[in-house]
């Protein structure tokens, strides 16, 4: 199990690349790895969206904390009602 491990991994703390799988070996991580990807990738597409409902060009995504994909907004911009406001951070 030990030689699943990719050390420079764990040293970051970076726990998507944290085993090194086949799909032989281990399947249920790659399959994992797989619907993440997908996921990611999902949530990235829609910072266009997000730009042109906000007017912001400029807009990007940033993580704080660990948590990733929040926005961050000036407190007097008006923002869909299911979204969430915290201080300066936007959590969809």
């Amino acid at each position: 199990m030990l030689s699943s491990l990719n050390k420079e991994s764990a040293d970051q703390g970076d726990l998507k690349n944290l085993i090194i799988a086949s799909e032989a070996q281990f399947p249920e991580v790659t399959r994992a790895r797989k619907a993440f990807q997908m996921e990611e990738e999902q949530l990235n597409s829609l910072i266009g969206l997000y730009r042109k409902r906000l007017g912001m060009r400029n807009l990007e995504f940033m993580s704080v904390s660990g948590i990733t994909h929040l926005i961050e907004l000036e407190t007097d911009v008006k923002v869909p009602s299911n979204w969430v406001k915290y201080v300066n951070i936007v959590y969809l």
